[in-house]
């Protein structure tokens, strides 16, 4: 009986370590390879059942999570750009809420008197922490090689269609419309949203911050070059001798981006975190598994 007990009780911390692990590193399985590439192209919301039972203590620990008004504008920014739904306090209450399960999960351990499972338990909930702190970092710059690698199509097309006459909010609007997957989208929503409103009150050089506001957030100097361009067109300056210029740096650059490409090994496994994922398990299960080995004799 006192096995059984010891089992189910295994299983239920199991579940609970390998939902938040998996949080944070990739597990793969068998049938993950043949869904990355869908994954990539088209991103469904999923509800995790962890995130629901986690939401009151959420809640709690927001009220308590203070953030300065600069920073609290600069991490919705950064959220809302890497597609994640949550306002910033949201998220950092999430953060410090899984981080204080798995510390949680430590003191079970220590209950059962199963002190190696304690310990890495433990290491583990900061290491949590860091990680989920640090995703945004990595979303961000991986969001920078997006926009990297679609900015030389973006120049080109709208290079053409000012050539061609058409008006700049017009020229970004059909781009927005269009590139539905665009890395960019976020930004030229902000950017139209900026224009259309000072266009509203015939407010030139409002338009004109708002270009310059999407040079700020996006910090790519090929962007920089064509933003500077818009601009000068916005203010009535012939740019057709500067778009060329701006026009044989993209292809450039985007022939810089292919050779990166194919000097990059593909890797289908995260190194780093299939060690964390697998030594965490070893840590944390292996004395438990002799514990209820013992308990049965």
């Amino acid at each position: 009986m006192r096995f059984l007990m010891n089992m189910a009780l295994c299983m239920l911390i199991f579940t609970i370590l390998y939902s938040l692990i998996s949080a944070f590193v990739i597990i793969p399985n068998r049938k993950a390879s043949k869904y990355i590439h869908r994954a990539k192209i088209k991103k469904e919301k999923t509800v995790h059942i962890m995130d629901v039972l986690l939401m009151p203590m959420v809640k709690v620990i927001r009220l308590l999570v203070y953030m300065s008004p600069d920073k609290t504008r600069e991490m919705a920014y950064r959220l809302k750009k890497v597609g994640i739904d949550e306002d910033p306090r949201t998220y950092e209450a999430i953060c410090i809420t899984k981080s204080l399960l798995i510390f949680a999960s430590g003191i079970v351990f220590y209950i059962l008197g199963i002190k190696i499972s304690m310990i890495g338990v433990l290491g583990l909930a900061p290491i949590y922490y860091i990680q989920k702190k640090d995703y945004i970092n990595k979303k961000m710059q991986s969001k920078e090689k997006q926009i990297s690698w679609e900015l030389p199509y973006f120049a080109r097309y709208f290079i053409s269609n000012i050539k061609s006459g058409k008006d700049v909010i017009k020229t970004l609007k059909i781009y927005y419309e269009k590139r539905t997957a665009s890395a960019l989208r976020y930004d030229l929503e902000l950017t139209l949203s900026e224009m259309t409103t000072a266009d509203v009150v015939s407010d030139e050089s409002s338009r004109v911050k708002a270009l310059e506001n999407m040079d700020i957030r996006i910090s790519i100097p090929e962007m920089s070059d064509l933003i500077r361009g818009i601009i000068a067109v916005e203010k009535g300056i012939d740019q057709t001798s500067y778009f060329d210029i701006v026009e044989k740096n993209m292809k450039e650059l985007a022939l810089a981006n292919l050779e990166k490409k194919l000097k990059k090994y593909p890797k289908r496994v995260n190194f780093v975190s299939m060690v964390v994922a697998v030594s965490s398990l070893i840590i944390i299960f292996i004395p438990f598994i002799m514990f209820l080995m013992n308990s049965n004799i």
